[in-house]
């Protein structure tokens, strides 16, 4: 796995600010049926990580439901801008989140609706749980499945730089199951899959 990259001060840069949080929460409002923002983005990586298909409007259809075009201009870019930034090599992606400037039990919440979200948008792609799997990508979706469980009150230091850490656990494990995948996307096992 490649090395660790401190987060930049001022949030997530892979996607751009007009498909930042605070408009995904904006547009998602107008869709009762939809997830939660970081949620929303959660459940596209795991799409994306699982899915053959590359079809926004599938994907939209189980993650945001709704009719507003202003709505689905934004969905269908944060998907673009995405579905990209898992493919960049220079490792841009970050999981979309609120500001750093948001509390820290806000943005912790956040974390574990990411990380259900991905969870369920692996299923929603086509991942069976009866799949088999590289241990590496096993061992990352159990620990999703764990942090996306997890409550967080503190507010500290030691509480900022535990979040830090596991956020980039998180931002790597991500695409670390983005890669491993890659074959079963492509009609292939996956290298080193066994059966769970």
């Amino acid at each position: 796995m490649p090395c660790h990259r401190r987060r930049r001060r001022g949030g997530s840069r892979a996607v751009s600010e007009e498909v930042g949080y605070e408009a995904l929460r904006q547009a998602l409002a107008r869709r009762p049926q939809a997830l939660e923002p970081a949620e929303c983005h959660g459940h596209l990586c795991g799409w994306l990580a699982a899915s053959p298909r590359r079809d926004p409007g599938a994907w939209m259809g189980a993650a945001a439901p709704g009719e507003d075009e202003a709505g689905e201009g934004l969905l269908r870019r944060l998907y673009a801008e995405t579905e990209a930034a898992l493919e960049d090599p220079s490792l841009r992606f970050y999981p979309l989140l609120p500001p750093e400037a948001a509390p820290l039990p806000q943005r912790a919440a956040a974390l574990g609706q990411w990380c259900h979200g991905f969870l369920e948008g692996l299923a929603h792609g086509g991942l069976r749980q009866d799949q088999t799997l590289p241990e590496p990508v096993r061992e990352a979706l159990r620990d999703y499945s764990e942090i996306s469980r997890l409550g967080h009150q503190g507010s500290g230091e030691q509480d900022e730089a535990a979040f830090t850490e596991i956020l980039e656990y998180v931002r790597m494990a991500a695409l670390l199951i983005y890669e491993e995948l890659r074959p079963l996307r492509e009609g292939r096992a996956p290298e080193g899959a066994t059966v769970h």
